[in-house]
């Protein structure tokens, strides 16, 4: 299937909508540091962020800091687990 005919129906919740300006805003303030790429991620457990991240690959020489894996890390970091079933990402990009 080409990509410009995938389309998605579904309707944002207002959390929904907030989450992902957040991970845009996350994607374009990381713009300012020298060696980041324009990618945000986040990771919301219970409605609250419990990780962020923004692409580290450039900036780490490391090609699996993509910001997605960033916010996991960080996520696993402050909840001390590494599975996230109850949470939710919200990326400024295609995961």
């Amino acid at each position: 299937m080409n990509p410009e005919e995938i389309s998605v129906s579904a309707e944002l919740s207002k959390e929904d909508e907030s989450f992902l300006r957040y991970a845009i805003d996350l994607s374009r303030h990381s713009l300012e540091d020298e060696g980041k790429t324009p990618f945000g991620a986040i990771v919301v457990v219970g409605g609250e962020i419990v990780g962020e991240g923004t692409s580290s690959v450039v900036e780490l020489c490391d090609p699996t800091a993509h910001a997605e894996v960033m916010a996991l890390r960080n996520a696993g970091t402050a909840m001390r687990r590494h599975l996230f079933e109850d949470g939710i990402m919200y990326c400024s990009s295609e995961p």
